[in-house]
């Protein structure tokens, strides 16, 4: 795995900075969002750039050359521009030419979507190598008016190396870690759509179609993604185990979407995994939104977590409204 979340990129904004730049009075901003320091796109780098320097880690660690590779995924939230794919522009930035490239948009999910369908896709034989990223410059959409909403991302980017080295339906990702996975279950409920949107940079909003400002903003209802969660969560997931034949006791590490500090809090609490068992990195990443659960997956391998046989459950909510989960287990 490789992070693009650097020095080299980016610059750790403390939320103290946000309260003196907001005129707010000191500690505002890490009470409404529990997040003490997030990380911040550098003025000048595109995110598609931000995007190939995580693949770039990510192949040096990996010790995989780029041009080895048969497709680039990326997935993001929000993309660079409506046309064309991102994908392609990190393709640009790389200097790779000829690639097939693919994104996709789940949101918040779009990690745990996108690897999903990288395993399918080796399954079938068509590829032998994908290069796997989720980017998102969250940074770039927010809206200081709304501080709950706004306080609580930041900016990320992670990318993978998934391979098929056998015949087996064990992957590689990353620096050697070989997994299988166990099950898969997506769901979406449709009557929380308007609940986190960014309403322009598609054919609703537009100059011809009519638009304001606030369009180009990120817009959520906090409160009602929480209710809608907390509906769903502890069904689904009980669901997601059942799926992979396990229980809540036999997973050794939990891979949450660090969506706020509530989220994270509801997790803990009311899950009933092993609460050391839970990787929480939000009060120093806080939302990353489609980086946010692979740059917890890159924390758990760097402090070894990641250990023959060891049972991950990756879950996670997303704008949609949508939930989504796997169970994967580290091979030898």
């Amino acid at each position: 795995m490789g992070l693009g979340t650097d020095v080299k990129t980016c610059d750790r904004v403390k939320s103290s900075q946000l309260d003196e730049r907001l005129g707010l009075p000191q500690g505002t901003v890490e009470a409404q969002s529990g997040v003490q320091e997030r990380w911040v796109l550098k003025s000048g780098i595109s995110q598609s750039a931000f995007a190939a320097y995580a693949l770039k880690a990510c192949t040096q660690n990996a010790t995989v050359a780029l041009d080895t590779v048969d497709l680039l995924m990326a997935t993001a939230a929000v993309p660079q521009q409506a046309i064309p794919n991102t994908a392609s522009l990190i393709a640009h930035e790389l200097g790779l030419s000829g690639m097939a490239t693919l994104d996709i948009n789940a949101s918040c999910l779009g990690f745990i979507v996108s690897l999903y369908q990288a395993m399918a896709l080796l399954q079938t034989g068509a590829y032998q190598r994908i290069a796997l990223v989720a980017s998102d410059r969250a940074s770039a959409g927010l809206n200081w008016q709304h501080l709950h909403a706004s306080a609580i991302l930041g900016d990320g980017a992670v990318g993978v190396i998934i391979q098929r080295p056998d015949g087996s339906l064990s992957q590689k990702s990353g620096a050697g870690v070989r997994f299988s996975c166990l099950a898969f279950a997506s769901e979406t409920y449709p009557e929380g759509s308007a609940l986190c949107e960014v309403r322009a940079g598609g054919t609703r909003v537009n100059p011809q179609m009519g638009m304001c400002d606030s369009d180009f903003f990120f817009d959520m209802d906090g409160k009602g993604i929480f209710k809608l969660a907390m509906q769903h969560t502890e069904r689904f997931t009980d669901t997601l185990l059942r799926l992979a034949g396990l229980d809540y006791r036999d997973i050794d590490c939990v891979i949450m979407h660090q969506a706020s500090h509530l989220g994270m809090k509801h997790a803990i609490s009311r899950l009933k995994f092993r609460p050391e068992t839970i990787v929480n990195i939000y009060a120093h990443h806080g939302n990353q939104v489609s980086a946010s659960i692979p740059t917890a997956l890159y924390h758990a391998y760097q402090q070894g977590i990641l250990k023959p046989n060891t049972k991950l459950a990756l879950l996670g909510t997303a704008a949609g409204f949508s939930i989504g989960g796997m169970i994967l287990e580290v091979v030898p």
